[in-house]
């Protein structure tokens, strides 16, 4: 035995001390080495237990849109998650697979094509799972799918005036459509409207569509017009006929006779069509 009075230092012999360990067990080798040098060092075979850490990961409140293929806006929170793994979260999110639960308790796999909605979101397979210095458990979260933004191109139809203020309008080339639909979306009751009804070129023209997007995938898209809508209104033109007009002269008989003093220019034009508005002339 050694005398009460020799002191010495313990020391870990083979390994790096500013080194983390992992989870797990493992074998040391502890060694004391006395300070006084009459004696010589001791060694001792030691073991190192080294727990798993349990981490909770919340998932939070998710969105996406309809027709991607990843979840565009999610940010779990892990509540004992330590400094020197937090770079490797993004990296498990990743890699994580999820799953879906609807309003009516349907589960199913995440996936581009599911429809716009809301539901619950749960961990399918996690990303960092692998990790053997975790225990991971999860808090579901929430998934909001937004409609896609189907997008058109609104044309207005020039027109001769009429005095109305309504114009047609077709929506043509539809975008933006999630890839793997077939687009057999339409659109009813599409109107134009213009601020006057005067005749005019680059006259601008307000679109409106009372009826929402129908079809197959019509519940996943909402309807948007990319541009703003320009027309020309043509000034209207009218072809009188012979009955429209008459000639009024004023000479004693009611008509002109030939080498009297009237002379064309002198013989005035009358409108007997009361639809007629204005002065007429030769």
């Amino acid at each position: 035995a050694l005398p009460a009075t020799v002191t010495g230092t313990w020391s870990i012999r083979g390994v790096e001390l500013a080194a983390t360990p992992n989870a797990g067990s493992s074998n040391l080798t502890v060694v004391w080495t006395p300070t006084d040098r009459n004696y010589g060092t001791a060694e001792l075979n030691v073991a190192l237990v080294v727990a798993k850490r349990e981490v909770t990961v919340t998932l939070g409140a998710a969105s996406t849109t309809y027709g991607e293929s990843t979840i565009t806006s999610i940010t779990p929170t892990y509540n004992t998650l330590p400094a020197i793994d937090r770079d490797k979260a993004s990296t498990w999110l990743a890699n994580t697979k999820f799953k879906v639960k609807s309003a009516n308790g349907v589960e199913s796999g995440f996936y581009a094509g599911l429809a716009a909605g809301n539901y619950t979101l749960m961990v399918d397979t996690f990303g960092g799972s692998s990790n053997s210095n975790y225990i991971f458990t999860f808090v579901d979260g929430t998934l909001a799918i937004e409609k896609r933004a189907v997008r058109y191109t609104a044309v207005a139809t020039d027109k001769v005036y009429d005095g109305k203020l309504n114009v047609t309008v077709t929506l043509t080339n539809p975008t933006n459509n999630y890839v793997a639909d077939v687009f057999d979306s339409t659109i009813n009751n599409v109107t134009g409207t213009m601020v006057n009804a005067n005749a005019g070129t680059g006259k601008r023209v307000t679109v409106s569509v009372s009826d929402d997007l129908l079809g197959q995938h019509a519940n996943n898209y909402r309807l948007v017009i990319d541009n703003e809508a320009t027309l020309s209104v043509n000034v209207a033109k009218y072809t009188p006929t012979a009955s429209d007009v008459s000639v009024v002269a004023d000479i004693t008989g009611g008509s002109i006779v030939y080498g009297e003093a009237k002379t064309i220019g002198e013989v005035g034009l009358t409108a007997v069509n009361t639809k007629i508005k204005g002065s007429w002339n030769w």
